[in-house]
């Protein structure tokens, strides 16, 4: 009986595109949890930079560098962009409007300063560490080496 081997070539694009939408899940999984339980958790990281490896190794079918560098840029932007959305969330609650006119209402700068924010608290950083390093080696996965 014939073996036939099947050769997957890797794909940036499809893991490029794949990427960004489990990047966007990740920020809606970051904005609900808060929204539910009342409990600002950045333990969601850990959960996104997996998803977000995942997602990446699996698309784009390849275990280089590349591809790990890919999915930690969006496991961070991800992370980043739950935090902000999870504050826009919280004052539209505060303030009694809806979520897209609360956004509205906030200028550019007022989201760029909220999301610098994160990076003066230690606790912030540190998860945002772990959400790279844990898509980043999702992805590149160390290989036994058999002798």
């Amino acid at each position: 009986m014939e073996q036939t081997l099947q050769i997957q070539s890797s794909s940036i694009f499809r893991a490029t595109v794949s990427g960004a939408i489990a990047a966007i899940v990740g920020m809606f999984l970051w904005m609900v949890i808060p929204l539910l339980t009342k409990l600002q958790v950045s333990y969601t990281a850990i959960v996104i930079g997996v998803f977000v490896g995942i997602v990446v190794r699996v698309a784009g079918r390849s275990t280089s560098r590349v591809f790990g560098c890919l999915a930690a840029g969006f496991s961070l932007l991800s992370c980043m962009g739950g935090y902000l959305l999870t504050g826009i969330a919280l004052g539209a609650i505060k303030h009694g409007k809806p979520f897209f006119t609360y956004a509205r209402s906030l200028s550019f700068s007022t989201h760029v300063s909220f999301i610098s924010a994160t990076f003066t608290r230690p606790t912030s950083l540190l998860f945002y560490g772990l959400a790279i390093y844990l898509a980043y080696f999702t992805v590149v996965r160390h290989k036994k080496v058999v002798q």
